[in-house]
C-alpha cells in the first residue's frame, strides 16, 4: 500500500513537471448584426423570418465584431473592440445537438489565434427574443504560452429590432500543475512518513 501511495505521488509529480501547458480562462463578447434563416433561406422582406420562426443564424461579417463593454477578461484582454473575427452560420433546429461547428469563430491578433468549437446547443427560447445555450471547447495557439483546449459556455441573444449580442466563457476544472504538485508531495511525504514509522518499530 505504501509502495502504491509512494508510486501515485511521483506519478502526479512527473505529470505536474510535464504538463506546462495552462488551461484558458476569461470571457469575450460580440455584437453585431446578423441575418435570421430558417430551411427556405435568409430573412427578408419577401420571406420574413422572426425570432420565434428562426432555425440558423447568418453572421455579416462586416458588422459584426467583439464587443468589450461588458468586459474582455483573462486571457481574452488583449482583443480590442471592435476586432473582427470570421464566423461560421449555423443551424440550431430541426436538432437540439447540431453537427459541430469548427470553428465557429476565429480571430487573429499579435501572432496568436484565438477560435472557439460549438459543440452543442443545450436549449432555445424563442419569441420576440431568440435566445440560445449551448457549450464548446476555447483554443490559444501562438505566442509565448501553450494552451490546453478548455471546455467553455456560449450564450447568444437576439431580438426582433435586431440587437444581437453573442457572449462565452472559458472555463475549466481541470487542476493546475501547482496545485498537482502539492498534492503529489504530500502523498510523498506520507509515504516517507509511513516508512519511517515502521523501521521505527522494527528497531
Amino acid at each position: 500500500m505504501k509502495k502504491m501511495v509512494a508510486l501515485l505521488a511521483g506519478a502526479m509529480l512527473m505529470m505536474a513537471t510535464s504538463a506546462m501547458a495552462i488551461p484558458i480562462s476569461g470571457t469575450i463578447d460580440f455584437t453585431g448584426s446578423i441575418n435570421l434563416k430558417n430551411a427556405t433561406g435568409l430573412d427578408s422582406n419577401a420571406n420574413p423570418v422572426t425570432a420565434a420562426t428562426a432555425t440558423g443564424i447568418h453572421f455579416i461579417d462586416s458588422d459584426f465584431s467583439v464587443k468589450t463593454g461588458l468586459g474582455a477578461t483573462g486571457d481574452y484582454t488583449a482583443i480590442t473592440e471592435g476586432t473582427d473575427a470570421t464566423y461560421t452560420d449555423f443551424f440550431f433546429k430541426p436538432t437540439m445537438y447540431p453537427t459541430p461547428v469548427n470553428p465557429l469563430w476565429t480571430i487573429t491578433k499579435d501572432g496568436k489565434t484565438y477560435s472557439f468549437s460549438m459543440t452543442s446547443v443545450l436549449s432555445d427560447v424563442q419569441g420576440s427574443l431568440l435566445s440560445l445555450t449551448g457549450k464548446g471547447l476555447f483554443d490559444i495557439t501562438g505566442g509565448d504560452i501553450e494552451y490546453d483546449q478548455t471546455p467553455g459556455n456560449w450564450i447568444f441573444n437576439s431580438y426582433d429590432n435586431g440587437v444581437t449580442t453573442l457572449a462565452f466563457s472559458a472555463s475549466s476544472a481541470v487542476p493546475e500543475p501547482g496545485t498537482m504538485v502539492l498534492l503529489g508531495a504530500g502523498l510523498l511525504g506520507l509515504a516517507v512518513y509511513g516508512k519511517r514509522r515502521t523501521n521505527n518499530k522494527e528497531a
